[in-house]
């Protein structure tokens, strides 16, 4: 009686074997449930952030114009950028709303500057999101 039988032994390892499979794979399942419940939290987060950053830059960028004050800007929304056309703007304008847009947080597409004469210039100015 005081030995312990050695298929007893088996038996017992074989049980306690086959319950750790059974708790793997629920456990792996639920890591699965949770790598997809995460991706689509990134994903909400990721489009949040972006809407949040193109209303940001609009806002800004439109603050930036009031506190120039360039009154010959017109601005063209489209789906992915903002159209800036000015046809006549002096050198100290032109450089104060430069120095804004190029040390703000926007993505230039296209810039355009012609000089007119020798105080004015023209400028068109594509943005992006």
């Amino acid at each position: 009686m005081n030995r312990v039988n050695p298929l007893h032994l088996i038996a017992l390892l074989f049980v306690v074997t086959l319950f750790a499979l059974f708790k793997l794979s629920a456990l792996k399942s639920e890591i699965a449930e949770e790598k997809a419940a995460l991706k689509e939290a990134q994903k909400i987060a990721y489009n949040l952030e972006h809407f949040k950053q193109k209303n940001r830059s609009r806002k800004t960028l439109e603050i930036a114009l009031k506190r120039i004050k360039i009154k010959s800007m017109e601005l063209a929304y489209s789906k992915n950028a903002v159209i800036l056309t000015a046809k006549s703007l002096s050198l100290q304008q032109l450089n104060d709303f430069m120095s804004k847009v190029i040390n703000g947080d926007y993505i230039i597409k296209s810039l355009d500057i012609k000089r007119l004469d020798r105080q004015h210039a023209a400028l068109r100015l594509e943005l992006g999101w």
